[in-house]
């Protein structure tokens, strides 16, 4: 209205050429507005729908802001405000291919009720897109290749969200809020927004944490070599933290770089003594012999051994990851229904239990143990041998679990992804229907030039992501193990 008000009296117009691009859809009777507006409709010179229906949480990574969707899992199938919800989400999914110039193949969660909605109604936008495209430009406007999408909903997998590893990014988000306020050099409140802003979270986000601390350290001193405070470093002696900080307050110069290296500096201590604190190291070893069903040498654990470990460990933990260790266990083994109630009471906290107690919404198999048994299988020889040969050339600790999401891009882009598991909506590529695999440029010194004209892999999961499986997607690409560009996305 604001707009054709503009127009309304011929005697002060507002402007003599109209450029109009909307950031969504443009309805019909929005359109008949426009049109009846005479003055406007004769100075226009662009009109576009550009459908920016998302949020870039990095440059690889969206979302749609709607936390709400984990609520999807307790709903009925066929209830309204599911129904409508599912629409805009497949809507919004759309719009992120369209601006990509997509018109993706797309292979959905086959037990998910959800994954299936919302990729049809993704192909449909795309083909009516598409479609009116080619009418009024006569070509194909799509890219080519043309991506995969793999549309998926929380259920494929419960404990990557509920994992710890080491990586920075992870702990920063398990220890701090998402707007870090500390104390800078200077003694003043300081604020870390932790985005792309920020080339040393840029940096530094999907290392390890103890790499990340030593690091930091070390490029604080580098900068103090040149200020005449430095005397003491450039000796090589050792410099602590209240040292480093009181060089940096010599140096003006660097005085807006600085100050987020030392707020990040002291950003990392706070989440190392937090980890110390909490005792992560220990949980991370157990969780790891939930998720993989061996130990860090390679022997099978017994189910019986992991009760123990989580018995004597849940004395020192905070509820909050007593209850995430607790939904690993569930997911990865079964347990009679008594056993299985004993084990969610011991958390001793009703809010606790009650989300314990509302897993078989999103993961209905946990209600069906029986025995003492394991639920999933063992990592693999294979897969354990490639993590030895990891741990042999790193500094640092490193994880044996992989999360699903991650072998999921890893399985499409080798074209390993099974189609049963993950049903094609729509068309599917030549190759797919003759059981070959599509042909890919493979660097081996990943040259990014290259590895573009590879296929995007789009991932979206309905129910969120978590930064653990964000930190292992950039993982897989920065080793070379998938040499495309990775777009994950989720609702939240």
């Amino acid at each position: 209205q604001k707009l054709i008000d503009d127009f309304s009296d011929p005697n002060l117009l507002q402007y003599g050429s109209v450029h109009l691009c909307f950031a969504g859809h443009v309805s019909d009777s929005q359109m008949a507005r426009i049109s009846k507006c005479k003055e406007l409709v004769s100075r226009l010179k662009t009109f576009k729908e550009i459908n920016i229906h998302f949020y870039f949480f990095e440059d690889n990574i969206f979302t749609f802001n709607k936390p709400e969707a984990f609520y999807l899992f307790n709903s009925e199938k066929n209830d309204i405000r599911t129904t409508s919800f599912l629409q805009a989400i497949g809507y919004n999914l759309f719009t992120v291919c369209s601006i990509l110039l997509e018109k993706p193949y797309i292979q959905y969660q086959s037990t998910s009720r959800y994954a299936e909605t919302v990729a049809k109604i993704v192909s449909q936008n795309c083909e009516d897109f598409y479609s009116q495209l080619r009418q009024s430009e006569k070509k194909d406007k799509y890219k080519n290749p043309r991506a995969r999408l793999i549309i998926l909903d929380r259920s494929f997998d419960l404990v990557a969200p509920t994992q710890h590893d080491f990586a920075y990014q992870t702990l920063v988000y398990d220890t701090k809020d998402e707007a870090i306020h500390l104390l800078d050099a200077t003694g003043e409140d300081g604020k870390l927004e932790l985005d792309e802003t920020d080339e040393i979270w840029m940096r530094f986000k999907n290392k390890h944490l103890a790499e990340t601390l030593v690091s930091l350290s070390n490029e604080i001193s580098n900068f103090a070599a040149d200020n005449e405070k430095t005397s003491k470093i450039k000796r090589g002696d050792e410099v602590d933290i209240e040292e480093a900080m009181e060089v940096i307050r010599g140096m003006p110069k660097y005085k807006e770089l600085l100050k987020k290296y030392t707020l990040h500096l002291q950003l990392s201590q706070d989440t190392m003594a937090n980890f110390t604190e909490s005792n992560w190291k220990e949980l991370i070893s157990l969780e790891q012999k939930i998720i993989t069903g061996v130990d860090d040498a390679g022997r099978e654990v017994s189910n019986m051994d992991i009760i123990r470990g989580i018995t004597k460990l849940s004395k020192d933990l905070k509820r909050e990851d007593h209850t995430r260790l607790l939904i690993q266990y569930l997911t990865c083994y079964e347990l009679a229904e008594k056993d299985r109630y004993n084990m969610i009471t011991s958390i001793q906290n009703d809010a606790f239990e009650q989300i314990l107690e509302n897993l078989p919404y999103i993961y209905p198999d946990i209600e069906d143990g029986k025995n003492l048994q394991r639920r999933v299988p063992k990592i693999s020889d294979s897969d354990f041998s490639a993590y030895r040969k990891k741990l042999d050339e790193s500094t640092y600790d490193i994880l044996r679990s992989t999360p699903k999401l991650s072998q999921i891009a890893i399985d499409t882009f080798n074209d390993n992804l099974n189609s049963e598991e993950f049903n094609f909506m729509g068309d599917a590529p030549e190759e797919a229907k003759k059981g070959r695999r599509e042909k890919k440029v493979r660097k081996a010194d990943k040259d990014i030039s290259d590895i573009l004209q590879n296929p995007r892999i789009i991932l979206f999961v309905i129910g969120g992501l978590s930064h653990h499986e964000i930190v292992n997607l950039h993982k897989i690409q920065e080793e070379g193990v998938v040499q495309c560009q990775i777009i994950a996305g989720s609702t939240s």
